[in-house]
């Protein structure tokens, strides 16, 4: 080997000493978020993630699960960018002005290697320059890679031999106002239905409505203290029916009914206007045919639009089998 293949060699082998890439060798995964909805430790509650009553609870947490316990981990965040705070150039510089990432804290890692993050901290962003303070500022369903740097120091420059990073997603942004298909509706057992107003980040597989029922009768919206009754859909759905027999409204007796969207992260919108639903009994067509209703037919209630219409078809059936 000639002198001048050594040297190459030697500064091959010197490049690569101080290059600044490291493999990821803390595996961290998020075990509970506590706040403003609870404590949630389920893979549904997770993929969820935080809301805005997490942001607005100055106890809020996020508890996260480490596989090893470095004691102590430096932790950083993308701000929501698709930015590698590990090897990324200026993502930890040590002029504050220049970093691309987002430094919040140095924490102490439990005996059961678990580290717990305020929401509190998380928002408040990079002490030194002020950025990603504006996470719980209306941010639509944001996701946040946390970095954790095995260190009792600021990170700020400089290779790390040991790290981590876990994704947590907040959505600081309420839904929109879902609109009604109907401002009044008539029956016994009446299908409320709604548009849930799609925010173009949560899908509407992903939402829920929130109903309220207000027991005493229709306008009372307003009225601070006015009995109701709420219920929260299943995932997807954008109708409820209302059992009026089940709430024990009288015939006539109305009940006012509203929707409000809940997104994916449990965040609930403004409620849509009122819908006003009366209690209608009475004959079907099924309860004058000789013999009553056939199989899969039902006399439940009837929507006013249609009542003219049916009843004409009642009187024409009645008749015709009078002339036989």
């Amino acid at each position: 080997m000639n002198r001048s293949t050594q040297i190459i060699l030697l500064a091959s082998f010197a490049a690569a000493a101080v290059s600044p890439v490291h493999a990821q060798t803390i595996a961290a995964s998020v075990a509970e978020y506590r706040g403003g909805d609870g404590t949630r430790t389920t893979n549904e509650d997770i993929a969820r993630g935080m809301n805005i009553a997490d942001c607005e609870d100055p106890d809020a947490e996020i508890v996260l699960s480490l596989d090893m316990n470095p004691g102590q981990v430096d932790i950083w965040h993308s701000n929501g960018q698709s930015v590698d705070c590990i090897n990324a150039e200026n993502a930890r510089s040590a002029n504050a002005e220049m970093r691309t990432c987002i430094h919040l804290t140095n924490l102490a890692v439990g005996a059961d290697r678990q580290v717990v993050i305020p929401v509190s901290t998380l928002a408040a962003g990079d002490e030194a320059n002020g950025n990603g303070n504006d996470v719980c500022a209306n941010r639509n369903r944001t996701t946040y890679r946390l970095f954790l740097l095995d260190t009792d120091a600021i990170a700020d420059s400089g290779m790390i031999a040991s790290w981590g990073a876990v994704d947590v997603v907040l959505d600081s942004q309420s839904p929109g106002v879902p609109s009604v298909e109907n401002a009044t509706l008539a029956g016994t057992n009446v299908p409320v239905e709604w548009d849930p107003a799609e925010d173009g980040v949560d899908a509407v597989t992903n939402m829920r409505g929130r109903v309220e029922i207000f027991t005493d009768g229709c306008g009372m919206t307003d009225v601070e203290g006015a009995p109701k009754e709420t219920v929260r859909t299943n995932l997807g759905e954008t109708s409820y029916t209302v059992d009026l027999a089940a709430l024990e409204v009288g015939d006539g007796g109305q009940v006012g009914v509203r929707i409000a969207t809940e997104d994916q992260a449990g965040n609930i919108g403004d409620f849509s206007s009122e819908v006003c639903v009366t209690r209608v009994t009475g004959q079907g067509f099924c309860d004058v045919v000789e013999g009553g209703c056939p199989e899969g037919c039902s006399a439940g209630g009837v929507n006013p639009k249609n009542t003219a219409v049916f009843a004409f078809l009642v009187l024409a059936f009645v008749v015709s089998r009078r002339k036989q």
